[in-house]
């Protein structure tokens, strides 16, 4: 189950029913009423697992709701009595991914129009001029948007497949070198780590165990090994200070606060104060980073246009007024991404 928007609306609810004092069975039931069919039959099975003695972590994974991190932190909480608490976590966390998702789709909703609306026109005078029949045109244009979908998709698939590959891991380390991205990439697995470790905290997951599942949840790569080292640091003695100290992805002031943190007993408060700081920076610079993917797409369209102008394309065959027109359009594009 990946839709997290649908997953924080879940763990909100059941942690209303939780607080309401209703068992885990009756709250699978009661969420399922209205579902749609293929939830509806998950949240039924979690039920039934439930009532015949099943840990509420163990019922939503073998029903397939929840994913590995969400397991282990309703596990601990319900050893420790802590499950509204976790609910309410857990409903932040995929909160926040949906909030994250719904602003980078918002912010490329109107370039990709425009791309798609491009793809259309860019072809069009030569089907006037008659250098393209019909079927021709449809292929220079459907036929162009349908290449650029399949080759999209084709990448999203790779991705999964590299995904802890020697190759993989090889992609990630070279792009967390790349400058300016390098920080939008490594301050979010620090989000994510932070997150984590402080849902399993708070959850009553021992320190040491906290640590190497949060580094778990990170992909494969240099971010995640250098959080499995600062785990073994803290395994071998060192205390949580120190293995912050050394540790390269972690900020000094986080390291400042661990410390304040161990001596007075409130470590569990620190970690979520962290994250949360965490976040809010995170949430920030993807602000930004999201703001210039539109303008990206905006110069490639204008580059797009002048190249077809200057190389003798299509668009040189206009008359004078749309060629006029197309210029300026271009340079409309090209102000809007400048």
């Amino acid at each position: 189950m990946t839709d997290h928007r649908w997953l924080a609306d879940l763990f909100a609810r059941l942690a209303a029913l939780e607080q309401a004092g209703i068992a885990p069975q009756q709250a699978f039931t009661t969420v399922a009423q209205g579902a749609p069919a293929p939830v509806k039959a998950a949240l039924e099975r979690a039920a039934r697992w439930c009532g015949g003695g099943v840990a509420v972590a163990k019922s939503a994974t073998r029903a397939g709701l929840i994913d590995a991190l969400d397991a282990r932190v309703l596990e601990a909480a319900t050893e420790s009595g802590r499950l509204e608490s976790a609910y309410q976590a857990l409903a932040k966390r995929h909160a926040a991914a949906d909030r994250w998702g719904r602003q980078v789709r918002s912010k490329l909703l109107l370039p990709g129009f425009i791309l798609v609306v491009a793809l259309f026109v860019q072809p069009l005078p030569a089907l006037f001029t008659g250098d393209l029949d019909l079927l021709g045109y449809l292929r220079a244009s459907l036929g162009v948007l349908a290449l650029m979908a399949g080759g999209f998709w084709s990448l999203l698939v790779l991705i999964r497949r590299l995904r802890g590959t020697a190759l993989g891991i090889a992609v990630g380390s070279w792009l967390l070198r790349l400058p300016g991205l390098d920080r939008v990439l490594i301050r979010r697995q620090r989000t994510l780590y932070l997150e984590a470790l402080a849902m399993l905290f708070a959850a009553g997951v021992p320190l040491l165990s906290a640590l190497e599942q949060a580094a778990r949840t990170l992909p494969p790569g240099p971010v995640r090994t250098a959080y499995r080292h600062l785990h073994q640091q803290v395994e071998a003695g060192a205390t949580l200070e120190q293995a912050f100290a050394v540790c390269g992805y972690i900020s000094k002031y986080s390291t400042l606060l661990v410390r304040a943190a161990e001596v007075s007993g409130t470590l569990e408060e620190t970690f979520e104060r962290l994250a949360r700081g965490e976040r809010e920076s995170l949430e920030t610079l993807e602000d930004e980073l999201a703001s210039w993917l539109p303008r990206l797409v905006y110069l490639v369209l204008a580059g797009w246009m002048a190249f077809s102008i200057v190389a003798g394309g299509p668009l040189t065959s206009m008359p004078g007024e749309q060629l006029t027109v197309a210029l300026f359009i271009a340079k409309g594009f090209y102000n809007y991404a400048i």
